[in-house]
C-alpha cells in the first residue's frame, strides 16, 4: 500500500494544492500514532474493489487547518479526501479524558465490550467518530462517480437558492451511505466475537450499536457548536440535529438489515442517548439532555423535513442510494 510520504509527494507532483491551510506531515507531532493508523485504514479502504462500489484512484491527506472539517473532491480522475487536522485532535481530546466515565457502575459492561477489541470505549467511540468522516466523504466521492464534477463537498461552504436541495440530499445521502459502512462495522464486531460457534451475543450486539450510535450522537451535537436552533432549508449541510436525527434511523436501520438477530431499536437508542449524555454532562449543564428537548420539542416539522429531503433523492440518480441500489 501507498505511503503517506508517497501521497504527499504524488499530489505535489500533480500540482494538487490542499482546500484549506497546507499538507500536513504527522510525523513526529503529537498523536502520530492515530493519525497514522487511521490514513492506513483509509487508503487501504479506498484502494479495495470488492465493496460494489469502485472510487479509485482516490487518495486520502491531512490538512493544516486546526478546525474540524473535511471534504472530498475530484482532480481529473484522482479523488480526494481532505481532513482538517484539527479534526482528529477534536475528536481524540473530547473522548479519550472522558474514559472514566465508563468506571461506573451503570456504564462498565461497555468496558467489556471494549475490552473484546483490546481498547477502551472512549478509543470506540474515537475510532467511529473518525470513520464517520472517511465514510461519509466516500459518500461524496461515490456521488461524484462517472462524470466527475468540479464540486467540492465540505461542511463550511455556504449555499443559498435552489443549491440548497440538492446539497441538502447530497448530504443526507452521504451521511446515510456513513451509518450503512458504521453498522458493518458493529455487525462484522459481534460476528467476529461470536468464535467457531458463528452464533452472535445479542446483548453483545445491543451493547455495541449503542456505543456506536452515542458516538454519532455526540459527533452531532458538538457539530452544531452551541447553536441548538433548528433551520431548514438554509446553508449547505442540514442543521446538525436533522443530521442526528435521521442518522439515527440509518443505522438502526442498517444493523437491523444486516443481522438475523432481532434488535430492539428502541433500547439500543434508549441506551446510546444515556451514554452520550453520561459522557457529555459536565454539571451544573447538561447538553444532550438540553437538545433532546430541542429535538422532541421540534420533532413533527424535523420529521417532515426529513421526508422532503428523501423525496428529493429519488430525483438525483447519482447518490450513493441510488448507484448501489441500481447496480446489476
Amino acid at each position: 500500500m501507498i505511503s503517506y510520504p508517497e501521497v504527499l509527494e504524488e499530489l505535489r507532483l500533480l500540482g494538487i494544492k490542499p482546500r484549506g491551510g497546507d499538507y500536513y506531515d504527522f510525523r513526529d507531532f503529537p498523536l502520530e500514532q492515530e493519525f497514522s493508523r487511521f490514513f492506513d485504514f483509509c487508503q487501504e479502504y479506498l484502494d479495495r474493489s470488492d465493496l460494489g462500489y469502485d472510487v479509485r484512484p482516490s487518495r486520502l491527506f491531512y490538512n493544516t487547518m486546526t478546525t474540524t472539517n473535511g471534504c472530498a473532491y475530484h482532480v481529473g480522475k484522482t479523488g480526494l479526501v481532505e481532513i482538517w487536522k484539527g479534526s482528529v485532535f477534536w475528536l481524540y481530546d473530547y473522548f479519550l479524558p472522558r474514559d472514566d466515565r465508563f468506571d461506573d457502575a451503570q456504564f462498565q459492561q461497555y468496558r467489556t465490550v471494549a475490552s473484546r477489541l483490546q481498547i477502551s470505549p472512549a478509543y470506540y467511540l474515537f475510532q467511529m467518530s473518525t470513520l464517520f468522516f472517511l465514510y461519509h466523504e466516500t459518500g461524496h466521492l461515490i456521488q461524484q462517480g462517472g462524470d466527475i464534477q468540479e464540486i467540492t463537498e465540505y461542511m463550511a461552504k455556504q449555499c443559498v437558492g435552489d443549491a440548497i436541495r440538492i446539497r441538502h440530499s447530497r448530504e443526507l445521502d452521504a451521511d446515510w451511505f456513513a451509518c450503512h459502512c458504521l453498522a458493518m462495522h458493529v455487525v462484522m464486531f459481534a460476528e467476529k466475537l461470536a468464535g467457531q460457534n458463528k452464533v452472535v451475543d445479542p446483548q453483545l450486539l445491543e451493547e455495541a450499536a449503542a456505543l456506536a450510535l452515542a458516538a454519532v450522537y455526540v459527533f452531532f451535537i458538538r457539530l452544531s457548536d452551541g447553536q441548538p436552533t433548528i433551520y431548514f432549508r438554509e446553508k449547505c449541510h442540514p442543521h446538525p440535529l436533522v443530521r442526528l436525527s435521521y442518522s439515527m434511523i440509518f443505522l438502526l436501520d442498517n444493523l437491523a438489515g444486516n443481522t438475523t438477530i432481532l434488535l430492539d431499536q428502541r433500547r439500543v437508542l434508549t441506551q446510546a442517548i444515556r451514554i452520550s449524555e453520561h459522557i457529555m454532562k459536565d454539571p451544573p449543564a447538561n447538553i444532550v439532555e438540553e437538545y433532546t428537548k430541542v429535538l422532541y420539542t421540534h420533532l413533527d416539522p424535523i420529521q417532515a423535513y426529513i421526508l422532503e429531503i428523501i423525496g428529493d433523492t429519488k430525483h438525483y440518480p447519482q447518490l450513493c442510494i441510488n448507484r448501489l441500489e441500481n447496480k446489476p
